[in-house]
């Protein structure tokens, strides 16, 4: 594994419904291994879905919360399709671990939930998607949080 896919990378997608979007990587290292042909490696991605709208100075503080509303999405992906980018984001080590540990128990368990894991993993996400709404009103990494124009 090269340095370029290092845990804390954004990322661009290529391909896919999230073509376009950035992306952190989460861990770099989850095989998919089905059967010996399909051997291929594949990194888990949490990425920004719906990105924040521009604040003004004159907006009030209800407004800039509704304007500045994050939609998440977790995706493993072939290294193949997407495009390591020079910037990086670190949550810390123990925010970092916790993201991680959520990532693969959720693409493993993706639609075989019972009641009490789903309240569980909505809480979770909601945790995940906090920290990355207090990054950008703390106006760090402000590249990650905007639109890519193309």
């Amino acid at each position: 594994m090269s340095l370029t896919y290092k845990q804390g990378r954004i990322v661009i997608l290529l391909n896919g419904r999230f073509s376009g979007c950035k992306a952190v990587i989460v861990n770099n290292n989850y095989l998919s291994n089905k059967s010996p042909q399909e051997n291929f490696e594949s990194i888990i991605l949490l990425g920004i879905q719906r990105y924040p709208c521009n604040i003004i100075k004159k907006m009030n503080k209800t407004k800039i919360i509704q304007k500045s509303k994050i939609k998440i999405f977790l995706k493993s992906m072939n290294k193949n399709h997407f495009l390591p980018t020079r910037y990086n984001i670190d949550f810390g080590e123990e925010n970092s671990e916790k993201i991680k540990n959520f990532a693969l128990d959720y693409l493993q368990k993706k639609n075989k939930f019972e009641n009490e894991q789903k309240l569980n993993y909505k809480n979770q996400k909601n945790f995940i998607k906090n920290l990355l709404l207090e990054r950008y009103l703390s106006n760090k990494n402000k590249w990650f949080f905007q639109k890519l124009k193309f």
